[in-house]
């Protein structure tokens, strides 16, 4: 879509102004992320809220490993080696440079069955001593 448009009456060409996209985007992001929260938190998930690199808030369940956040974490640690060969850090680097980094890491999207996602997911945090079927409080998936 293009960002520009002929009015009709004048015949001038005009941009469109995105600041109310852009409001509203961060508005429906933020219901968002506080529905998925609440809906953590009545599973019975401890909700620790945070502010990601682009200062966009964030949560993290703090029942669930620090090492497994990292291990389902793999674009992060891409794109962090990618700043880290261009000399710098996610904390020092500029917006631009981690755009960049992420841009030059970003692989092709391939169709994955979506059982066989899941089963990877599980047994990566079991080997994180992590049992996905199981939630705080002893509340199961199934009895949820």
């Amino acid at each position: 879509m293009a960002n520009v448009t002929r009015d009709p009456e004048t015949g001038a060409w005009r941009s469109i102004d995105s600041r109310e996209i852009y409001a509203a985007q961060a508005e429906a992001n933020a219901l968002y992320m506080n529905e998925l929260a609440r809906g953590a938190r009545e599973a019975g998930y401890t909700v620790d809220w945070t502010v990601n690199d682009k200062c966009h808030p964030s949560f993290e369940l703090r029942e669930v490993p620090e090492a497994l956040r990292e291990a389902w974490s793999s674009r992060k640690a891409e794109i962090d080696a990618a700043l880290e060969a261009r000399g710098t850090t996610r904390a020092d680097a500029t917006a631009d440079q981690k755009q960049a980094a992420a841009l030059d890491t970003r692989q092709a999207k391939d169709v994955q069955d979506r059982a066989a996602l899941a089963e990877d997911w599980r047994s990566t945090a079991r080997t994180h001593g992590f049992e996905p079927e199981q939630r705080p409080l002893g509340r199961t998936l199934d009895a949820a």
